[in-house]
């Protein structure tokens, strides 16, 4: 609702009681009925800003604590900013007590009832939000409902009115007046969005109940043709043939109303109507069930580079996550600067767009977003009821997608025939969706089209180990010699024979440790050793080193 209603129902809801529980009531449920929409002052940076941030995290249930506590901060330095400049000399500053805890309570009182009018309208906000980003609205009072208006001021005006009679004859003055005033004037609130709900759930009802007939759509909507068979009157063979012929006078069902109140008459509502293809607006009787559609219909446009491209704009986003049913429109190609072809794309809201007078005589639809794309695909200009986004606030978005460019007059494929704004059954192409799928591979039954893990090198084949100490030198090579297979005795090499003190011969066949880590020791002669002893000395050897 607008700024001065929230403050009236504030000191309203004060009034009806709060005011004998605590000082500085009214002060606090006034402003912190006024308090969420300090949001505001994000249209500083832009209207793509102030947009994006309107009734967002400052009317939900989250933030509600906060605001309250920060309220009623405030409410506590003004109390004793007066406490020093009046000097405490003990008698109090307000009739009743301040109670804190109380004033708190009363601050949460206040910043519902400004979730509440702005539940009513048909703005709507997210209360549940970052939890639920989804949009709700009652869509049951218009943003400035002069009824609403007229009992909040008459429940405030009148005490004061009937205080100053009251002086002027003499009569003793009441502390608080206009309790019975102010309850009387909530409960008329409460009845009045009672009929309006009624009024409008009627509206809704006789909405679903239209058709639209498919000779009224526009030329250069696609309708889609079917097959049929040819009969014998036109001198084919009768269903040997076939071809495409236009479908016979169709109705479309309504599949989804919204409907949008007056500000002035409780049961005259303007409707927006989606039959699947194609938006109409209407408005209704809620009374008899009158209703009266224009001859102008909006067709939902396939998706082409200018349209995605401003989808994909700041403004483009934010827009399309707000409007329930956002009509888009472009404008023929026009040239530009530096001799570029540009295009208007243009969103509204049809439930900004009915039949009201003020609206006529402005000629213009509020919260209605323009983008400006070139025929690159780039949004070149963003503007919100005609305040441009300054330059240089954010990228400049590009569609890199491979939709028809709005300058060719080839016909989109069908496949391509996505339809415009947020789909109510089918979701809309995002750029992740373009994806190249490769052909299916062909492969036997024992093949698969994985990649085969590295394989590892085959290791050489080694002689199994032999069950030996280490060797303590570990930096000395060690060459490990094969496993000794002693000979047949006929094979066997005759050795000199060897005597105490040993021939020059022997001498000179004296094998040195590093002469033997070359080469296997040489068998002893037959009849000195057995084999069992001269393995036993080989280990040792190859153990000691000597």
């Amino acid at each position: 609702m607008e700024p001065v209603t929230h403050a009236l129902t504030g000191a309203c809801l004060s009034r009806a009681g709060f005011n004998r529980r605590a000082a500085y009531a009214t002060l606090t449920m006034a402003a912190a009925a006024e308090m969420p929409d300090i949001d505001t002052v994000w249209s500083w940076r832009g209207p793509v800003e102030g947009f994006a941030h309107h009734r967002g995290i400052t009317h939900t249930f989250v933030a509600l604590p906060v605001e309250a506590a920060i309220l009623v901060g405030a409410v506590y330095a003004l109390h004793r900013w007066r406490r020093s400049r009046a000097g405490y000399d003990g008698k109090p500053l307000t009739r009743v007590p301040v109670r804190w805890g109380v004033l708190y309570g009363c601050a949460l009182v206040g910043l519902l009832s400004h979730l509440l009018l702005d539940y009513t309208n048909n703005y709507g906000l997210r209360p549940f939000y970052p939890f639920d980003t989804h949009w709700y609205a009652a869509s049951i009072a218009f943003i400035f409902d002069p009824v609403i208006f007229l009992l909040l001021a008459f429940a405030l005006l009148l005490p004061s009115v009937f205080s100053l009679v009251s002086a002027e004859v003499g009569a003793k003055e009441k502390p608080f007046r206009g309790r019975g005033l102010a309850i009387a004037a909530l409960l008329c609130i409460c009845a009045w969005w009672g009929l309006r709900a009624i009024a409008h759930q009627r509206a809704v009802e006789f909405g679903m109940l239209q058709t639209y007939d498919l000779e009224h759509l526009p030329v250069d909507t696609v309708v889609p043709l079917r097959p049929s068979k040819l009969s014998a009157s036109t001198g084919g063979n009768a269903g040997s043939e076939t071809e495409l012929i236009a479908p016979p006078t169709e109705f479309l069902q309504a599949r989804r109303v919204l409907a949008s109140p007056n500000p002035l008459d409780p049961f005259r509502w303007a409707l927006a109507i989606d039959y699947g293809p194609v938006y109409q607006l209407a408005t209704v009787d809620a009374r008899t069930g009158a209703i009266s559609t224009g001859d102008v219909s909006y067709p939902k446009l396939a998706v082409d580079s200018a349209i995605r491209a401003a989808e994909m704009s700041p403004l483009g986003r934010v827009y399309l996550d707000w409007a329930e049913m956002p009509i888009v429109t472009e404008d023929a190609p026009v040239q530009g600067n530096y001799g570029r072809l540009t295009r208007r794309v243009v969103m509204r809201d049809p439930r900004f767009m009915g039949d009201i007078s003020w609206l006529r005589l402005s000629q213009t639809t509020p919260l209605t977003a323009t983008m400006t794309v070139d025929e690159a695909g780039k949004v070149l200009r963003e503007s919100l009821d005609g305040r441009r986004e300054p330059p240089g606030r954010g990228p400049v978005y590009e569609a890199h997608l491979s939709l028809p460019k709005f300058g060719s007059d080839a016909a989109p494929e069908p496949a391509q025939q996505v339809v415009k704004v947020k789909p109510i059954a089918a979701a809309p192409v995002s750029p992740v969706q373009h994806v190249a799928v490769l052909p299916k591979l062909d492969l036997p039954a024992t093949e698969t089209a994985s990649v085969a893990p590295p394989v590892a090198p085959v290791p050489k084949a080694v002689a199994p180990p032999i069950e030996a100490k280490p060797v303590p030198a570990p930096a000395k090579p060690v060459v490990v010699a094969p496993p000794i297979v002693p000979p047949p005795a006929k094979a066997a090499k005759v050795q000199p024979k060897v005597t105490d003190g040993r021939s020059d011969a022997a001498k000179s066949d004296a094998v040195t440790p590093d002469a033997v880590r070359l080469e296997p020791p040489r068998p002893a002669a037959t009849g000195q050793k057995g084999p069992i002893e001269r393995f036993r000395n080989w280990l040792h050897w190859l153990a000691n080193g000597d």
